[in-house]
């Protein structure tokens, strides 16, 4: 049983809009000698304790006329023609393909390997790992959009979510001396931990409780703003109408 097509939980996507994941595992070209899970193995889950953080080092202002897809397709093509890790020089046989669990860009997040695949992410780190890595060159050039950010945290939370053992997340260069990902990791572990416990928050009576107060108060506002006349009204009249047409539908009206 592999970690394939992963889904973003609704209480993830409410904190960053409507971030887009599709796995592509299956369109990015594979090493025909040997796959990952063939060439490094596969992980159990109960091991998989820490996220690793990456850039791929290619500035953005490089590939601005390749797609998403052509982007990963060459970087997984790039790395099934690296013959440095093999164990014997004269039986070339490269790695699996792109060296990342997930991958970042232009907002998307994208699956491109079963988080139980071993894969060469960090040097002497993988048996533990899970690889999230944002393209671009954030040491050098580039820093993190928005977007990318946005997708960077719902991809963490997301694999967080399937986890049963997680404990942390590292950048690449805590864990084997480098510059990736370039960018603040200090941030984005703050950043995590505050929208997590936002997350357990939304859970309590007392945010429940608030968020029915707020639809309360809405509902007074717009039913005194339907008996208008003019434009304003006929906007809240149609609004509490749809309101009216899904109540009803559940029962309630």
């Amino acid at each position: 049983m592999g970690l394939r097509n992963l889904s973003i939980p609704s209480k993830i996507t409410s904190n960053f809009g409507n971030v887009q994941y599709q796995d592509v595992t299956d369109l990015l070209p594979k090493n025909p000698k040997k796959t990952w899970a063939q060439l490094a193995g596969v992980r159990d889950i109960n091991n998989l304790t820490t996220i690793g953080l990456h850039h791929d080092a290619i500035p953005k202002s490089k590939k601005l006329g390749k797609t998403d897809m052509q982007l990963m397709s060459e970087i997984a093509t790039t790395h099934i023609n690296n013959t440095a890790y093999d164990d014997d020089p004269n039986i070339p046989i490269g790695e699996g393909g792109i060296p990342y669990h997930i991958f970042i860009r232009n907002g998307r997040i994208y699956q491109c390997n079963d988080l139980l695949d071993r894969i060469y992410g960090i040097s002497n780190n993988n048996g533990y790992t899970v690889h999230i890595v944002v393209s671009g060159d954030y040491f050098n050039y580039d820093t993190l959009t928005d977007g990318d950010r946005n997708a960077l945290y719902a991809a963490i939370l997301m694999v967080i979510d399937v986890l049963p053992n997680f404990k942390e997340i590292k950048s690449h260069g805590e864990l084997n001396p480098t510059n990736c990902p370039g960018y603040d990791i200090n941030r984005v572990r703050s950043d995590i931990k505050n929208i997590q416990m936002k997350i357990e928050r939304d859970k309590t009576l007392e945010a429940q409780i608030e968020r029915c107060f707020a639809v309360k108060n809405q509902a007074t506002y717009m039913y005194n703003l339907a008996q208008q006349s003019d434009g304003d009204g006929a906007w809240a009249r149609s609004w509490l109408d749809s309101v009216h047409s899904i109540m009803k539908s559940q029962g309630l009206l």
